[in-house]
């Protein structure tokens, strides 16, 4: 497997955007980026336990896999895991130990009540994706990706993780992202659709603020809701991290803001968009739960600096909301693992947590 190029890279402030697609070249062909650097992390949330343990199956072996679970039957999910032979540290979101080594180091904003009034990580997927890079780094991983565990199709996981090397063989600085736009999607018996219904909506938001400060050629912009993406660590660790599911195209926002204002240190200086070979298969959601993610995602488009009036009064009409509502930061903005000043005692305390509590569900 192979990437191409697609479009001219498009360069913002010290931003570079490169756009490519999967190309099958040789099928033997070896992807040029070892896999032994990455950890890759899948959050779920009360999919089939089969089916997470399908999508863990389909990831390269020399990966470290890390399974964070908000579902209700964890136990469930632990015992499909032990009976594949992937190793994976399956990591449970309302693990009280979990929450005390991330209390006691500066991470309490991330804890909520539980039922019995203890401290439990928040459920959301932010959440889980924080814990997940910090687990990374813990198992000494220089890359991670990041993996939907909503796929009927395990088959293409192994095509997610050599899009992922491919992209990061690109890089030419220490910060950098993949992020994965697929070749059509689907739900099962449906036919397919080349863009989501939510990507859409996104894609347009952040291509309109684009165009507004830089004259960017319409369309620059395809990953905006983009489920499956890679960090390098050190992008990892100094990301901010949002609530809800305008988690991922906040990472893409955090990009051009940066690039944009000159202002704070840059989460990524290099962002590769890589359309996939074949398209992606998920489990169909309702309408409720398509509205839910636009809303996610572009309250914190109209809350950025770079959001003019035109942009503000757009979203604010796909959101059928008043002027005060579309404005509001209704989501929560972690600060980054870098900037709370103990990324050392955190990692040291998620690799005791990974040795101890969780080990792997089969070495």
């Amino acid at each position: 497997m192979r990437i191409r190029p697609t479009a001219d890279p498009l360069r913002i402030g010290d931003l570079t955007l490169e756009t490519l697609a999967a190309d099958s070249g040789d099928p033997h062909g070896a992807v040029s980026a070892p896999f032994d650097e990455f950890a890759i992390v899948v959050c779920t949330k009360d999919e089939p336990p089969a089916r997470l343990a399908a999508v863990i199956q389909g990831i390269p072996r020399a990966c470290e896999v890390i399974a964070i679970s908000a579902s209700a039957d964890a136990a469930s999910e632990r015992e499909a895991l032990d009976a594949t032979t992937s190793p994976v540290h399956f990591v449970r979101q309302d693990c009280p130990d979990l929450a005390g080594r991330l209390g006691d180091l500066g991470l309490d904003d991330l804890l909520r009540d539980g039922p019995d009034g203890s401290r439990r990580l928040a459920p959301g997927k932010a959440e889980a994706m924080l814990v997940g890079v910090l687990c990374a780094a813990a198992l000494g991983r220089r890359l991670v990706g990041f993996v939907d565990a909503d796929n009927h199709d395990p088959a293409t996981v192994p095509e997610y993780a050599a899009l992922f090397a491919l992209g990061m063989a690109r890089r030419k600085t220490g910060r950098a992202m993949v992020r994965l736009r697929w070749k059509g999607k689907r739900g099962p018996g449906k036919n397919r659709r080349d863009w989501g219904r939510a990507s859409r909506v996104t894609n347009a938001a952040l291509n309109r603020l684009l165009r507004d400060h830089t004259g960017a050629p319409d369309g620059a912009i395809v990953t905006g809701n983009a489920g499956e993406f890679a960090l390098t660590l050190e992008s990892a660790l100094h990301a901010e991290w949002t609530t809800g599911y305008g988690a991922e195209s906040h990472l893409l926002l955090q990009c051009l803001e940066t690039a944009l204002t000159g202002e704070n240190e840059p989460m990524a200086r290099e962002v590769f968009q890589i359309e996939t070979l074949r398209e992606h298969l998920h489990t169909q959601k309702p309408e409720a739960h398509i509205r839910r993610i636009i809303r996610e995602s572009l309250v914190p488009v109209a809350a950025s600096p770079l959001a003019g009036d035109a942009l503000r009064a757009k979203i604010r009409r796909i959101l059928d909301e008043p002027d005060d509502d579309a404005r509001r930061e209704d989501f929560v903005r972690y600060p980054s693992i870098a900037s709370r000043g103990k990324t050392g005692p955190l990692i040291g305390s998620l690799a005791e947590y990974l040795r101890m509590a969780n080990a792997p569900a089969r070495r």
